[in-house]
């Protein structure tokens, strides 16, 4: 639409029309460069990578169920473990009751913290030299769903020291993508949702940061970030 009207500005002869706009482009471009403030990543999938459903699969053969039967009883129990009403230890004693399973839930929780620290705590090395790029120009903060195990192996781990705020969701007592977990986050930042960019590798959570007038971004690897940033951010 920009080129088609430039080219007719061309043809009715107006010279000067060309640069009046390509300067008007430039403003708005340093104008939305200078809008952002605060740009919020998520963790999982993008600072780690995720292992799918290592986990799930492994902890339903022990209990001798199908996964789809295991992620049935476990999701309503994830959903609250994410919120910080429960931790996992207590998800598992709810699934060895509901299953009937003759398994030890302290057990399970152990082996769901190895598989987890085996499978999903490697880093992006790529994403972490991007967020300390941005770092030098914009404030930088982290949202993540996590479970309160998880959070306390992150914690030590370092994992969320990259960032200048870190949003667990257990510490929250909300989970992504409830609205309300966005507008807290921008609260505690003082940031308005128009000043700050969310990155999630999720579409539920893109479209939940999005419903509260954040600008927001699906993550599918970190070259399309980097472009789709550079764009957002007029550091082309």
């Amino acid at each position: 639409m920009y080129h088609a009207r430039v080219a007719s500005s061309r043809r009715s002869g107006g010279s000067d029309e060309h640069p009046r706009r390509a300067y008007a482009a430039a403003r708005e471009r340093e104008e939305h460069k200078a809008v952002i403030r605060w740009i919020v990543f998520d963790v999982g999938g993008i600072v780690v990578y995720e292992a799918g459903d290592v986990i799930d699969r492994h902890i339903a053969r022990r209990l001798g169920i199908s996964l789809s039967h295991f992620q049935r009883v476990t999701r309503p129990l994830f959903d609250r473990a994410t919120s910080g009403e429960i931790t996992l230890l207590d998800m598992y004693e709810s699934v060895v009751r509901e299953v009937g399973s003759a398994q030890d839930p302290g057990e399970l929780l152990e082996k769901h913290l190895e598989l987890y620290r085996e499978h999903s705590t490697r880093r992006n090395d790529g994403v972490l030299e991007l967020i300390a790029d941005l770092r030098k120009r914009y404030h930088v903060a982290c949202l993540t769903n996590t479970e309160p195990e998880i959070a306390e192996i992150n914690k030590v781990g370092g994992l969320f020291d990259p960032f200048e705020r870190a949003f667990l969701s257990t510490d929250m007592r909300l989970r992504k993508p409830q609205p309300e977990i966005f507008l807290a986050v921008l609260k505690e930042l003082a940031c308005p949702p128009g000043e700050s960019l969310y990155i999630d590798d999720r579409e539920v959570h893109v479209a939940g940061a999005q419903s509260v007038g954040m600008t927001a971004r699906l993550f599918r690897d970190c070259a399309q970030i980097k472009s789709e940033l550079a764009e957002i951010l007029g550091t082309r």
